[in-house]
């Protein structure tokens, strides 16, 4: 089994492999550092805590609209970061567009790159 997520934070998704009778093994992406990134980590207020199911849509200016959904699975008996990586090549910032499990809609403009955002869900459980 395999499990994908940002290791060290730097904005490049790296790997850890499961190995029978041996150490598990990380894979770090030691990846171009002249490109721009953006991770988003979703907390569901009124949705499920992880915001499993969100469906999310990057907007860069010069770049095709990027989508990603909400999700840890991947490889067998592992689970992946949930956290959501966008490349953005040379765009200094991004647009982001949720759509929430609870099917609330949320549109944030002008997210800077090189950074880790947390979101949070508007609205609160049971309101």
């Amino acid at each position: 089994g395999a499990a994908f997520g940002d290791w060290d934070n730097d904005g490049w998704v790296d790997i850890v492999v499961n190995r029978l009778d041996a150490k598990p093994l990380l894979l770090r992406n030691l990846g171009r550092k002249d490109r721009n990134w953006i991770v988003l980590e979703l907390e569901g207020t009124r949705s499920n805590r992880q915001a499993i199911g969100a469906l999310v849509k990057i907007s860069a200016e010069g770049l095709p609209d990027q989508w990603r959904t909400v999700s840890t699975a991947g490889s067998y008996l592992s689970a992946s970061d949930p956290r959501l990586h966008f490349g953005l090549g040379p765009a200094p910032a991004a647009g982001v567009e949720i759509l929430w499990p609870s099917g609330t809609r949320q549109s944030i403009s002008a997210l800077p790159a090189g950074r880790v955002h947390k979101i949070r869900e508007p609205g609160q459980s049971g309101q």
